[in-house]
């Protein structure tokens, strides 16, 4: 069975954080909700942005804003890249 505790230097990593928020007069929860909404921040990718995300066969998105600010993901169907490059 894996073991769930943490490699000591990953503690100590932890505690020298700790310490160091402390030695600023920072309440350990405070620093805590500032690196949670640090990690939760989303990153909108650029409009027009295309990727791939592999499944179990690989699937074509391209990013889309609309006026109302939502993002759209469409799928790019291989049809309509190869209608794209007849017509360019």
């Amino acid at each position: 069975m894996r073991s769930m505790l943490l490699a000591n230097r990953q503690i100590r990593a932890m505690d020298r954080f700790f310490e160091g928020a402390m030695e600023r007069s920072l309440s350990p929860f405070a620093v805590m909700d500032k690196v949670l909404d640090s990690i939760t921040t989303p990153i909108p990718p650029e409009d027009g942005t295309e990727f791939t995300v592999y499944k179990m066969v690989p699937q074509r998105y391209k990013v889309v804003y609309q006026e109302d600010g939502s993002v759209h993901y469409n799928v790019i169907e291989e049809k309509d890249e190869e209608l794209q490059l007849q017509k360019e």
